[in-house]
């Protein structure tokens, strides 16, 4: 301001306007060019993001490197036990092998008589259970010794099949010797047998007819047992039929019921009814609750049409009330409809006035243009 106040007032407005002009010029600039533009952008807000954005892609990198370096852990090790697992199993075999070469030799199976190359020349010194082996004689290249073995096994075989033709043959002798033996004891033991079953069933018939007497006069003294049963249950049963008519069981009379500690209280065995007081009182009761009854019963009639004509007025006045009601609403809803009317005239007569006076003046492009040419 000071040295402003050197100049003339003509150039101090001057420069005035042209720094209003620059400053508006570097403001369009800012605002409306939308590369430049800076206004209401938050720089610290964004410099944070960008931080975060670095500080993720850190983090980022560093879980990866950490799973790369689990992952070559995790195969070094799977090559290291794959690597134990393939020394152990040679380990094994070798174990394996030296096993069977000490204690599973081809000389030791069971079976090895019959795969051994060399039997034929073992063939002399066979046990003489073994038949004539046929087969291998045809594994030998010479077919003397093998011929000269072969007769050998068959003489061998027919002097056991002769020998055991002989101890066949005596063992059937004696057989036979031993079923005639048996035979005799088992017709001896027959006619022993005959012999007891005959006198076993004169001794069985001898019991039976002593049975049958002991049994006969068993009956006849039953009999005469129950005959004097039957006479001394006659005789209770009229003592009893005696006793019942002429005591007070059959009576007619209800007053043998009464207890002698009251009025009040009866004997059950002898109980024969109520007393003719008693019916009266009964009777009595019976009238006065029928009476009652029908009393009561004759105001709930009454208490039930009461409600119910209740009922039909409360619905002729809610029919009344409805009736009232749809005429108001129908009157309101034409007066409305009316009103309706009456605006929308109106409001056409103001669309058309404002059609023919006021909206006269239609704006041109130089009206448009005037916008978005400053920034205040």
């Amino acid at each position: 301001m000071v040295y402003g106040s050197y100049l003339a007032p003509e150039y101090r407005d001057f420069a005035t306007i042209e720094r209003r002009k620059r400053s508006e010029d570097l403001r369009k600039n800012a605002i409306f060019d939308s590369k430049k533009r800076t206004i209401g952008l938050d720089l610290p807000g964004i410099n944070r993001q960008v931080q975060l954005k670095k500080e993720q892609r850190e983090r980022d990198k560093q879980r990866d490197e950490a799973f790369e370096r689990a992952v070559l852990k995790a195969d070094y090790l799977a090559q290291l036990k794959e690597r134990d697992e393939c020394r152990l199993k040679r380990a094994l075999n070798v174990e394996q092998n030296i096993f069977r070469s000490e204690y599973q030799r081809p000389e030791q199976e069971r079976e090895f008589d019959l795969n051994d190359p060399k039997y034929v020349y073992k063939f002399n010194n066979f046990e003489k259970t073994t038949g004539p082996p046929d087969g291998p004689f045809a594994l030998g290249k010479d077919e003397r010794p093998m011929k000269i073995a072969h007769k050998k096994a068959e003489m061998e075989w027919e002097k056991q099949l002769r020998a055991q033709l002989s101890e066949n043959k005596a063992s059937k002798s004696q057989q036979e010797v031993a079923d005639g033996v048996e035979v005799r004891r088992q017709r001896e033991l027959n006619a022993k047998t005959i012999a007891a079953e005959k006198a076993e069933d004169e001794c069985r018939k001898a019991v039976r007819k002593m049975t049958s007497e002991i049994n006969q006069a068993l009956a006849v003294e039953q009999k005469q047992t129950e005959a004097a049963q039957r006479q001394d249950e006659a005789e209770d049963n009229m003592a009893e039929i005696r006793n019942t008519l002429y005591g007070d069981f059959l009576t007619e009379t209800p007053y043998v019921g009464i207890s002698s500690l009251g009025s009040r209280r009866v004997q059950v065995d002898r109980y024969k009814g109520l007393l003719p007081e008693e019916r009266a009182r009964l009777k009595l009761e019976q009238h006065r609750q029928m009476e009652e009854d029908r009393r009561r019963h004759q105001l709930q009639q009454q208490e039930q049409q009461r409600w119910e004509e209740k009922v039909l007025a409360q619905a002729r006045l809610g029919m009344l009330k409805d009736r009232q009601q749809g005429r108001a609403e129908r009157q309101i809803r034409e007066q409305m409809a009316k009103e309706n009317r009456l605006l929308a005239l109106e409001q056409e007569k103001k669309r058309q006035m404002f059609d023919k006076h006021v909206y006269t003046n239609v704006p041109s492009e130089a009206y448009f243009s005037q916008f978005n040419t400053s920034t205040r």
